[in-house]
């Protein structure tokens, strides 16, 4: 499993979990990334998961363009480790170049595909390109899967397979969270995390917040996570929800916060499918997000939460109180969540889709080798 994002974010995630459960289905794994420099952080963050990681010079960073000489290198890599499928992780640009090197190395190669946003024509064309020579695509998400048919790869190619979620073997409860976080016990909390980015739009889940009516409980919001925009964001909260919001910086486990929350909203513009909301859903908590990338898979509306046209604070205003004011609807919505959760939206289900991808080309692969040797 290749990806150039050696960074702690949701794609590598996917890696991660489909790592650590496939040697349970009889694949040994290993997860290849380039040279890290975070102080051990990214590494530890893998261990602790139970994956092994790769990493190598060869395989080039993302946001650096790849250049023809790194064709070789990348080649050899992959030769040296002699795996049966290789599968590439991809953010929002497949490189024709990465992709020319695993043809080189005569393996069978599987495209994950994470990023269902428009793109330039030239990116259009590379990923028309370097998807014609996979041997398949996994999308993430119904978005991307009709990002890669738009750009004119075969159908036949495409499975779609959503991101899935550990489940941990206990979660902690509710009343406990709500005293770890000094949350009141009758507070409608809001709860928010990612990373503390512009993209993710907390600036305008403050301001949909703030314009709530004064009926109902009363309401609190809490932010997990940090990041570039915490300094506005403090700046944005003392300005509007003065006592009513708070920053929590990064959290142990993100569990605490949805344990004490009655409601989970990311405002994000910017979501390959959108990890947190189904986190949320194992705590039996409704999610609200807009209407883009792959959050309506994430998010079934009106059956798993509520979704928003981008940009509509009003909507976002609206959402909240009514799901403040209609504690039957939240706990429907919250039930139907952590159903579909445990049902579909697993990583131990995501791994075993994507075992059965694998066996797939690894058997055509097979066959092909048997006719040409005919």
């Amino acid at each position: 499993m290749l990806s150039s994002h050696a960074s702690i974010g949701g794609l590598a995630q996917i890696i991660v979990s489909v790592a650590a459960h496939l040697p349970s289905l009889g694949w040994d794994v290993d997860a290849a990334f380039p040279p890290i420099d975070d102080s051990g952080a990214f590494e530890g963050w893998v261990a602790d998961q139970g994956v092994s990681l790769t990493s190598s010079d060869a395989i080039a960073r993302s946001g650096r363009s790849k250049r023809w000489r790194d064709i070789p290198a990348l080649r050899s890599f992959v030769r040296r480790l002699s795996p049966d499928v290789v599968n590439y992780h991809v953010g929002h640009t497949i490189s024709l170049k990465t992709m020319l090197a695993l043809r080189a190395a005569r393996v069978p190669v599987v495209i994950s595909a994470h990023g269902p946003y428009p793109s330039s024509a030239l990116v259009r064309r590379q990923t028309m390109l370097a998807g014609r020579l996979a041997d398949r695509l996994i999308a993430n998400s119904t978005a991307t899967r009709d990002r890669l048919l738009a750009n004119r790869i075969p159908e036949r190619k495409i499975e779609r397979i959503f991101c899935g979620v550990e489940v941990p073997s206990e979660l902690p409860g509710r009343d406990a969270a709500r005293a770890e976080l000094g949350v009141a016990p009758d507070t409608f909390l809001i709860a928010g995390a990612a990373r503390l980015d512009r993209r993710k739009g907390f600036h305008e889940l403050i301001d949909a917040v703030a314009a709530l009516p004064d009926d109902g409980p009363p309401a609190e919001l809490l932010i997990g996570g940090d990041g570039a925009e915490r300094a506005a964001l403090t700046a944005q909260i003392d300005g509007t929800l003065s006592g009513r919001a708070r920053l929590t910086g990064r959290l142990p486990t993100l569990h605490t916060l949805y344990a004490a929350a009655d409601l989970f909203v990311l405002p994000s513009r910017f979501e390959g499918f959108g990890l947190v909301y189904v986190e949320a859903s194992l705590h039996g908590v409704p999610s609200i997000g807009y209407r883009i990338g792959g959050v309506p898979d994430a998010i079934l509306d009106g059956e798993t939460g509520l979704l928003v046209e981008p940009g509509d604070v009003a909507g976002l205003t609206a959402g909240i109180q009514q799901l403040r004011l209609e504690p039957h609807l939240r706990e429907r919505l919250g039930a139907q969540a952590r159903e579909r959760a445990h049902r579909e939206l697993t990583a131990a289900r995501m791994a075993d889709r994507y075992r059965a991808v694998f066996a797939d080309v690894t058997s055509d692969a097979g066959g092909r080798e048997r006719d040409r040797s005919r």
